[in-house]
Formats: C-alpha cells, structure tokens, sequence
C-alpha cells in the first residue's frame, strides 16, 4: 500500500501539471493551426486576386469579341469596312493574334492579318453556332502565324435576318495569361498555375514550360477537394490552394508552397512553446514537491487520522495542529465538529422518529376522518327517517362502503410491512375491464368524466385476481381525483413480447416534477394530507408479479401510468 506522502504529493503534482501540460498542449496546437491557417489564407488570397485579374483578362477579350459580332450583325458592311473593321479591332487589343470572318465551312472572306490565316475547321462547332452561342476551344499551342504561343481560339456567329450566315473566328494569346501568374509571389520557391479543365497546365509563373501543355500531376485526386490541402509530390510535400475560374472553358487557378516553407514560422513556434512547457512543468515539480512534502503531508495526515477515528465512531478523539495557518483552523473545526456530531446524531434520530410519527398521525386523521364523517352525518339523520326504507337502504350502503374503505386503509397500511396473499390465475381482460367499469361508470358520469376502455377481450394473463384490481383501482381512483372539471380517462392493455402492459391515461391536472422521482415511496403523496400508500401498494403488488411500474406527467396536460407484468410467469 502506498504511502499518504506518496498519493497526496502525486495528486497534488498532477493536479498542477496537468492543467498545464492540457494548456500548453492546446495552446501549441491552436498556435501551429492559426499560423498554418494564416498561410492557407495568405497563399487564397494572393490566388484570389491574380483569379480577378486573370478573369477580367479573359471576360474583355469575350465582351470585344461580343460587341464586334453584334456590330457586325446590325450593319451592312462592304468588304473594304469588313476588312477595316477587323484591323481596327486587332490593332486596338493586341492580345489577339488573328481576326477573321468565315463562312459556316469554315472558307475565310475577310481576316485582320496579310500572312496567310490558318484552316478552320467547324464542324465540331457548327450544332453550337447555329443556336447562337459563342464556341471555345481547348487550350492549344500554336505556331502558325509565328510565334510559337498557347492560345485558345473564340467563334462568335454572325446573324443576318434573324439566321447565322457568318462566324467571326478570333485566336486569343494567352501570353498575357502567363505574365498575370508570373506576377505572384508565394513565398521564395512557390508556383502558381492555370489549370484548365482537363488538367494541362496552360499559364505558369515558371516559364521554364512556356510552350508546353503539360499536365499538373495528380490533377484529378484533387480537383473536387477543399480549397487548400497537403499534396506529396515525388517526396516533398507541399501546401497546395485552389481558386476556379469563373471561364466559359472552366479551370482553376492552383498555387502551391513548399510545406517546410510555408509552415516555417509556425513549426518554430510549436517548438518554443514546447520548451517553455518543459521549464514551466520542471519548475513545478520543484516548487510542488518541497511545498507537500514540508507543507501540506504532515497536516493532511494528521487530520486524516482524527477522521478516521470519527469515522470509527470515536466522538472523543481530539488532533493538535500548531502550523498557525488555515490547517491550524480546520484542527480547531474538526474538534468542534467531534463534539457537536455526537449531540447532533442523537438529535436527527430523535427528529426522524417525531417526523415520521407525525406524518403518519397526520395520515391517520386524514384518511379515517371522512368515512367517520360520513358515517356520523348519516347517523344523525336516523332519528327523522328511520321509517324511510330508502334512507335505510342508502344508509345500509354507505356505512359499508365507508367500513371497507377503512377496512382498505389498514389493510394498505399493513401489507407494507407484511407479506400480501399472492394466488395466480387466469384472468380474461374483459371480465376485469367489465368489472372495472361498473365500479367506477357512477363516479364517472356524476364527475362527466368519459371512460375509454380499450383491449383484447379475449385475451387472458396469469395474475392475482384481487391485487391486480387493487393496483387498477387505484390508478383509476387517482386519475378521477386529477379530473376535478371533467375530462377523459383511457385504459388501454396490450400484449408483446410475452408481456402485458396497462396503461391509464388522464388529460388532468398533472402531477408536480419534483414530485414523480418519490412518488412511489412509502408515505409520499400529492395530495395536501394522507399517507399515500396507495401508489407504494400498487408498486409492491406489481413487483410481487414480476412487472415494473412508472409514470409520465406533465402538469396542465395529463397523467399516464404504466405497468406491465409477465404473462405465463
């Protein structure tokens, strides 16, 4: 068995460390992912502006190329301000490399340029320019006319009385393109680069691959992912963001770090917290183990062996603490606390006796009162009406049944504390609802309470006849008192699983929350007076059957109580 010195001083250690090493542990962690999601926000942000950028870039060549098929469309041009037109378009915005007019198969009427234009091939366009729309090709590199280029080539078609006759063709440069990404600056060796939408690299801020289309590797593990993430290529890692393009082509704009530079900062400032956590907690240790073992061992053990001798129930047993400090204090309290124990547990077993003499005088009053009542009131009738055959039938009547309720009384009140007669047979539902329901339809209709009964008749369980009446009885008898202004009360019993379960149902008063954990106990009630043995009762009979019993009630809206009992047990 460890010593005291021993559990006190590591519960005390750890108690300290540990909120420290959580903290610092936490503290660390949330250092590194701000700092890392700095970067991550940082590296999106930079993306976000060259996408604006490279976005406008695209979206004008588009709206120049829109607005010249549309001026086309609405003006009767001769060749000569066809051919006018184009070169004004193409010396104005240089990042087109040719303009040119076609026909629907593709023959060339008026081009921007002198050199001989390249073929055009429109088939695969044709179904999308006949609807009116405007056709993008892939990224291409090109090399006629020189020079060599990745470009991608727009088709407008031209109407003319409200059919396409004409298609203007455009090449866009996209060295342009290549110059926006080159701009970026990620950190010392980040890259940037346009993606398009099958993965080929078409823009880059490494110009090593200016004229090539490679493809961005591992494009397609990625391409539905988050906006930032990890990627390992050929065993470095790197931080990788992603910002789309909002193009008619599609694609992406894809930046990518090296880890170890991007998340210098934060890994040298995890590393400096972890340090100082090592400091903080050997600091600790020190401090903390000279402190229990000069400070708080020797005044713990002391007052752990004084309540220990209380706990042996020795109420003499004094400790002398001289430490002049708050132990010095708890001493003089246990002291004072030994000797006011003694008196005190003498005085709650003296109070517990009266209290509980009380409640159950209180019962008893209570409950034997208003049979005698009723009894004497009836009594003093009888001198007038003795001759009255009905008065003497109906005094008959209410003097037994005030008798049996009494009679009911102490029957409760010892079953308590003494075995119940307990004899199984097979009950039929309908015999016992019929039974049921004649005892309490009088109450019912006089209170205009409506009773529904609702059951398999014919279905037959294996019960104390009496008691089980007695437990049903009783919930009844509740359910009408929680129904003072009218209402329903529903009885259903079903079968499952080799049980049968009842259940009454009110729509009354409710009972109180802090009143339903106790309200099965022996002497609890809701009700302002009496002993409120008839729930304790019910509980013991349906345990005594091998059931459970419980309620649910919500004050305002009604009563349910629950029980179900084995049926061939």
């Amino acid at each position: 068995m460890k010593s005291v010195f021993f559990k006190l001083t590591l519960i005390f250690l750890l108690s300290a460390i540990i909120p420290v090493i959580v903290f610092h542990t936490i503290s660390i962690s949330r250092i590194g992912q701000v700092s890392k999601e700095q970067v991550m926000q940082a590296n999106l942000e930079v993306a976000r502006a060259t996408t604006r950028d490279v976005s406008n870039y695209f979206d004008n060549s588009f709206d120049i190329l829109q607005n010249l098929s549309r001026e086309l469309e609405q003006f009767s041009y001769t060749q000569d301000e066809y051919d006018h037109l184009l070169k004004m378009a193409f010396a104005n915005y240089p990042y087109f490399q040719y303009l040119m007019i076609t026909d629907l198969d593709g023959n060339v009427l008026e081009q921007s340029q002198f050199e001989k234009p390249p073929a055009v091939d429109l088939r695969e366009k044709t179904p999308q320019l006949l609807k009116g729309q405007m056709a993008i090709s892939d990224v291409y590199i090109a090399q006629n006319p020189p020079p060599v280029r990745p470009a991608i080539s727009v088709y407008l078609p031209i109407k003319k009385e409200g059919k396409v006759q004409k298609v203007l063709v455009a090449e866009l440069n996209l060295i342009y393109a290549w110059h926006l990404v080159h701009q970026m600056k990620i950190g010392k060796t980040g890259e940037a680069f346009l993606v398009d939408a099958k993965g080929n690299i078409f823009a880059s801020s490494n110009m090593s691959v200016l004229f090539e289309l490679k493809p961005y590797p591992g494009f397609s593990d990625f391409i539905h992912g988050s906006q930032s993430f990890i990627q390992t290529l050929n065993s470095n890692r790197y931080l990788v963001s992603l910002m789309p393009l909002d193009l008619p082509f599609g694609g992406i704009l894809l930046v990518r770090e090296p880890t170890e530079e991007a998340f210098q900062l934060a890994n040298h400032l995890s590393i400096q917290m972890l340090v100082l956590t090592i400091l903080v907690i050997a600091l600790m240790l020190v401090v903390g183990y000279w402190s229990v073992k000069k400070m708080v061992v020797s005044p713990v053990k002391t007052l752990t062996l004084g309540l220990e001798e209380i706990a042996h129930g020795n109420w003499e047993h004094r400790i002398r603490l001289d430490t002049h400090d708050e132990f010095s204090d708890m001493g003089g309290h246990y002291n004072e606390m030994a000797q006011q124990l003694s008196f005190q547990a003498g005085q709650i077993r003296k109070q517990e006796r009266l209290s509980l003499i009380g409640k159950i005088a209180g019962g008893l009053v209570h409950d034997l009162k208003h049979p005698i009542t009723n009894i004497r009131n009836w009594a003093k009738l009888m001198p007038t009406k003795a001759g009255d055959p009905k008065f003497v039938t109906d005094f008959s009547n209410v003097v037994t049944r005030e008798f049996n309720n009494v009679d009911l009384f102490f029957s409760n009140l010892k079953d308590l504390t003494s075995e119940m007669p307990f004899n199984r047979s097979d009950i039929n539902i309908g015999k016992l609802l019929a039974d049921l329901k004649s005892r309490f339809e009088l109450q019912a209709v006089d209170k205009k309470i409506e009773l529904i009964f609702d059951a398999d008749n014919e279905h037959v369980v294996k019960a104390d006849y009496f008691l089980l009446v007695r437990v049903l009885s009783n919930l009844m008898t509740n359910a009408l008192q929680a129904l003072p202004n009218g209402g329903i009360i529903k009885l259903n019993v079903n079968s499952d699983f080799g049980k049968t379960l009842f259940e009454v149902n009110d729509n009354g008063i409710g009972i109180p929350a802090d009143k339903l954990e106790t309200l099965f106990d022996d002497f609890t009630t809701t009700k302002r007076k009496g002993l409120g043995l008839g729930l304790a009762i019910s509980k013991k009979i349906i345990e005594l059957h091998g059931g459970v019993i419980s309620v649910v009630s919500e004050q305002g809206k009604g009563t349910t109580f629950s029980f179900w009992i084995p049926e061939n047990k």
